[in-house]
């Protein structure tokens, strides 16, 4: 739209956008610029137009901000795993557990599933870090399975086999301590009675 012919366009087109952003009706903003402000109701349309087409793109650029926002906020808070923790830990590791000796626990998780790298284990050990911080010490293989895939650091899932060889390299380095055991759900008198997380500590740092 060519509005170089219109004084004050682009002042107007402003007023305009922030009027019809307020609530105020087109037909009473057409009437103002009319009657008010002299214009012709050629030019005061296409200041109109202008001016619904300034606040359609505000809008579209504010709801992008907004969700851009919310879902780096969704990222930091709900998945809450640090690439750079779980590059330290995986160094950590690295110097601690020799590849032979990595080899050896892959061997037997090789028979009936996938094995383990030093980073998915280093990738276990940074969310298990953050389960027991958050959850009493409780750290669900559930929840390990569930963060791992939403952080986006591993391109396949992690079963349980690898989760509990992962927690128990990790424990054996020191990284973390179970001292307290799973439980499965029974019936007691009738009534189902829940099953126990086991309790852990984190001594990683």
């Amino acid at each position: 739209m060519d509005l170089s012919q219109i004084t004050d366009a682009e002042v107007w087109v402003a007023k305009i956008k922030t009027s019809l952003d307020e609530g105020n009706p087109k037909q009473k903003i057409m009437e103002w610029l009319v009657q008010k402000e002299n214009y012709s109701e050629v030019h005061a349309k296409e200041l109109l137009v202008a001016g619904a087409e300034a606040l359609s793109e505000y809008r579209r650029k504010e709801l992008k901000d907004r969700l851009e926002c919310a879902r780096k906020e969704l990222k930091n808070n709900d998945d809450g795993i640090d690439a750079a923790l779980v590059k330290a830990l995986e160094d950590r590791i690295r110097e601690m557990l020799a590849p032979e000796d990595l080899e050896s626990f892959n061997r037997d998780l090789a028979a009936k599933g996938r094995r383990l790298t030093y980073h998915e284990i280093a990738l276990i050990g940074a969310i298990h870090r953050r389960s027991i911080r958050e959850n009493k010490g409780a750290s669900p293989f559930t929840r390990i399975q569930k963060l791992a895939a939403r952080s986006g650091l591993t391109d396949l899932p992690l079963d349980n086999r690898q989760i509990r060889y992962a927690l128990a390299i990790l424990e054996a380095l020191g990284f973390t301590k179970q001292y307290g055991s799973a439980t499965r759900g029974t019936v007691k008198d009738g009534k189902y009675q829940k099953g126990q997380c086991g309790r852990w500590d984190w001594n990683g740092d």
